[in-house]
């Protein structure tokens, strides 16, 4: 590589602005699995001072990556392809030159679109930095470069990363969520902690709660999603196993919110684990931990392996709840943070389970309720890896059993 100096500076300084989306689930074994990314009009009025002139652009993606296109719109309306790689190469990248600048002014759209090809993978693949895992960016050369004050304009799901310089995302107030000094954010811990059982069964009281509060901006949809994510990303220890504590006692009634909704009066029993000696030396936490995620989506392998699991008849009926309430009341403080992380895994396939056995899903289709797959795929979160933080949320628990 050469450096060359002069003393005759350019006009311009370049910049490089990142887009695209963070947020991707590829289900394994399919042929196109399509994500998109876009940074709105309402995020190059406040990104940009003034116009902007493109000069190069690269597409990115990892191995699954076979189709990826960067397109500028204004007002709606197409203006051209900034990008176009209809037969993408993780290693021989293409760099789309313009001796003609593509002109970008405030309130232009970019939009990024990332096409994926699955059929040699067995499981769902996320985001990541490893070339096993994927990614869904564009990375566009421009000028001026002090015309834009912020060089990422991506997306996680439907928030983009502009909506996080404003007080209020989707109605949420996430800054006031997070603080539980904030006398209403107190209120909700407080309520669904005293009312409702970590892990537990879900209680009449309990589902009175949280009916209410999953009807909350910050409770539903992309924002319940990443302030889960983001809480879980907390350098703070306490703050993590204080909000893993939380949210197992808010689930404790998702399935018959997710029955009510659908009107359905047949409940089935709830299904969770086997508590006994060496249980992580064994095949079934073993299957779970290697297919599922602490507090992540239900993949479709993950699903798989949570029906076998409730075939067991010690993961029934008043069997299930006489373990849940041994695990809970254990003086063993490993062998209770073990079975936290067991359980969170476990715990969000409940909701599609009981929805196929209502026969409200076709799973031959993998239709999972939870989890729109319109576009191919959602957001992604990293697998947990949270051993040690779940030994703080022990410590807070206490013994239902009584």
């Amino acid at each position: 590589m050469t450096f060359y100096y002069t003393p005759k500076l350019r006009p311009y300084d370049a910049g490089i602005l990142m887009i695209g989306q963070t947020y991707l689930y590829i289900p394994p074994g399919e042929t196109a699995v399509t994500a998109t990314g876009t940074c709105p009009g309402k995020c190059t009025r406040d990104l940009m001072v003034g116009n902007i002139n493109i000069t190069t652009a690269v597409n990115h993606m990892h191995y699954l990556g076979t189709q990826q296109r960067i397109e500028l719109l204004r007002n709606g309306s197409k203006v051209q392809d900034i990008t176009l790689d209809e037969a993408y190469r993780y290693d021989n990248p293409v760099t789309f030159n313009y001796d003609n600048p593509i002109e970008v002014r405030p309130g232009d759209e970019l939009k990024t679109t990332c096409v994926f090809r699955s059929t040699s993978r067995y499981k769902t693949t996320t985001y990541g930095e490893d070339t096993s895992k994927e990614m869904c960016f564009g990375f566009i050369t421009y000028y001026p470069k002090n015309n834009i004050i912020y060089h990422d304009c991506s997306q996680w799901n439907n928030i983009s990363i502009c909506d996080w310089e404003k007080d209020e995302i989707q109605g949420c107030r996430y800054k006031d969520i997070a603080n539980l000094n904030i006398p209403q954010t107190a209120y909700i811990y407080n309520t669904v902690m005293e009312n409702c059982v970590p892990l537990g069964i879900c209680k009449k009281e309990c589902l009175l709660v949280v009916r209410k509060i999953k009807t909350q901006p910050c409770f539903k949809g992309d924002m319940d999603q990443l302030l889960r994510f983001r809480s879980l990303s907390s350098n703070n220890p306490n703050s993590k196993s204080s909000t893993l504590e939380f949210y197992a006692a808010l689930d404790s009634c998702n399935v018959e919110l997710a029955l009510e909704a659908a009107s359905v009066n047949d409940m089935q029993e709830n299904c969770t684990i086997l508590l006994h000696n060496n249980f992580t030396t064994s095949k079934i936490y073993k299957s779970v931990m290697d297919n599922c995620a602490t507090l992540g989506k239900c993949h479709q392998e993950c699903f798989e392996v949570f029906k076998e699991t409730k075939k067991h008849p010690c993961f029934q009926g008043d069997i299930d709840n006489r373990l849940r309430a041994r695990f809970v009341g254990t003086e063993n403080h490993v062998t209770k943070s073990t079975l936290l992380g067991f359980y969170t895994a476990l715990a969000p396939c409940n909701v599609e389970l009981a929805f196929e056995a209502a026969g409200l899903i076709d799973l031959q289709k993998n239709s999972m309720i939870l989890q729109d797959e319109k576009n191919g795929f959602s957001e992604a979160e990293p697998v947990w890896q949270i051993q040690p933080l779940l030994v703080f949320v022990s410590l807070l628990l206490g013994d239902y059993s009584k």
